[in-house]
């Protein structure tokens, strides 16, 4: 607190001081940050004493980095390059996210997309199989709804969207809504592939009839789209439950006037509710499938797949990766 009140929240987001396991040496902005073991750890020591964290955007310039022993770990090999980095000097780690990764449907602002039948006919016209395969090297399996099959609540029994371009087309047709524009919005470099699979969604759009068109926003200006609740049209994106439970994607997504709703549902509002305050996780968890299935029949989204956390590291380094996506060093070793 009191070196907060002295410097400042702005002083203190570049230079913080904390209690974990690691302390903050230096940061130099789009180059690296640098920690290094705190001895003062009230738990566990961080065995290895000092990390850099860079930011490697360019997909070959990271997996050359890796390579040549410039960086010991990296986030989000390319998938193609998965079979080599599991050999020789190097090590892959794959293992299932709490990411499902979806398109946000602004069903709020008047217009097509506040029919259900247009946003079915999106879930309809895209083949996520042929996604999975053809960008992300096979990794990954569609989802059908919010949510993934790791966290408490979800219904497998809900069946996912096929890829079904003629339905597509009918319920447009019914809608009166055969050639409607339509933008897709997307960060570059956030998720895995995400520009690659974004370009095949405008293609598997504009196949149905839809004038489809791809936009992509830096991060700032994406950051300032969402936080006025300024988002419009479709955009590609996802959710990683704070919590392994159906509510820790359904609360922020799928309730009126939450950061991320961006439709109004109040069959939703009320079952979303009704799980929260329900301590019997039997009970919770039949209310979870109905949410699940209200979020399907809506088309609140267009459901996509459940990407794996990847990974390449030198093979001498020890580390286990967290479900949850965050990377955590203070466990690991150099053998």
């Amino acid at each position: 607190p009191k070196y907060t009140q002295e410097k400042g929240d702005a002083e203190v987001a570049k230079n913080p001081v904390g209690t974990g396991p690691y302390k903050f040496v230096e940061w130099v902005k789009d180059d690296h940050i640098t920690l290094e073991a705190n001895p003062d750890y009230w738990g566990e020591k961080a065995k290895i004493k000092r990390v850099t964290i860079r930011p490697i955007p360019e997909n070959g310039t990271r997996v050359a980095e890796l390579r040549s022993g410039g960086v010991d770990l990296i986030v989000n090999p390319p998938p193609q390059e998965m079979a080599a980095l599991g050999a020789g000097e190097t090590k892959t780690i794959v293992q299932p996210s709490l990411w499902a990764i979806t398109l946000g449907i602004d069903a709020l602002r008047p217009g097509p997309l506040q029919d259900k039948r247009v946003r079915q006919a999106l879930n309809y016209a895209i083949d996520k199989e042929a996604i999975i395969k053809g960008i992300f090297g096979g990794m990954g399996k569609p989802i059908n709804s919010l949510a993934v099959p790791e966290v408490f609540g979800y219904d497998a029994s809900l069946p996912v969207y096929p890829y079904d371009p003629a339905r597509a087309k009918s319920l447009l047709a019914e809608a009166g809504a055969a050639s409607i524009p339509l933008v897709l919005t997307t960060r570059v470099g956030n998720t895995l592939n995400d520009k690659d699979a974004c370009e095949a969604i405008v293609g598997y759009l504009k196949a149905v009839g839809i004038d489809a068109s791809l936009r992509t926003m830096e991060n700032g200006v994406w950051a300032q789209w969402s936080n006025n609740k300024g988002r419009d049209g479709i955009w590609y994106g996802g959710w990683r439950g704070d919590y392994p439970e159906v509510d820790g994607y359904a609360f922020s997504n799928l309730v009126s006037g939450q950061f991320q709703g961006y439709l109004k549902s109040d069959d939703l509002d009320k079952v979303v509710q009704q799980a929260r305050e329900t301590i019997d996780p039997a009970k919770r968890a039949e209310l979870y499938k109905q949410v699940g299935k209200l979020s399907n029949d809506l088309a609140t989204h267009v459901f996509l797949y459940q990407l794996p956390d990847t990974y390449a590291a030198r093979k001498n380094l020890t580390w286990t990766p967290k479900p949850d996506s965050v990377i955590e060093l203070w466990n690991a070793s150099f053998s």
